[in-house]
């Protein structure tokens, strides 16, 4: 009894260990980092000597340092998007775009809310107006436009280009 409650106090704390190094890759945004991390950790929350009360607990917090990494992520991308329609390479920003669409959908899917939508909005609305033909170029599709608010993370999932619900 003693052997198996060291055993478990031994793997909480190697949990708790093995949470700095992602919580700093998170917080910089490194999301590849982040969900290989992740996987291992939740690996070893599968171990038959985890306490099964903590393991919840670490599954939790597994999945907000996921949304924490695809929103710095999203951060990230979109203020490079910004520097490239200021700098007219239309190319670049339309890529950075897509691929922070992609991690617009991962990080609502881990949990993200409504203030992060808000601000992913407003930040694409800047990116498609700071380019230099902005008033001239047909923007492109956002999983943000064109839906009302209860089909928004629908949409976002899966990737229809409108909302489906009569308003």
């Amino acid at each position: 009894l003693v052997d198996a409650r060291k055993r478990q106090e031994m793997l909480v704390m190697a949990a708790v260990r093995d949470l700095e190094p992602v919580r700093r890759a998170a917080e910089g945004g490194d999301v590849d980092m982040v969900n290989t991390r992740c996987d291992t950790l939740a690996e070893k929350l599968r171990d038959r000597d985890f306490p099964r009360d903590r393991s919840r607990e670490f599954l939790d917090l597994i999945t907000g340092l996921r949304r924490l990494g695809h929103i710095r992520k999203v951060d990230n991308l979109l203020s490079e998007a910004i520097q490239a329609a200021r700098a007219s390479d239309q190319e670049h920003m339309n890529e950075l775009m897509g691929q922070s669409r992609q991690h617009i959908v991962q990080a609502i899917r881990y949990g993200a809310d409504a203030a992060f939508r808000e601000s992913v909005e407003k930040r694409i609305g800047v990116v498609q107006s700071t380019s230099a033909d902005g008033w001239t170029m047909k923007p492109a599709w956002s999983p943000l436009s064109r839906s009302c608010g209860r089909c928004w993370q629908a949409l976002v999932e899966t990737g229809a280009r409108r909302c489906w619900c009569p308003i």
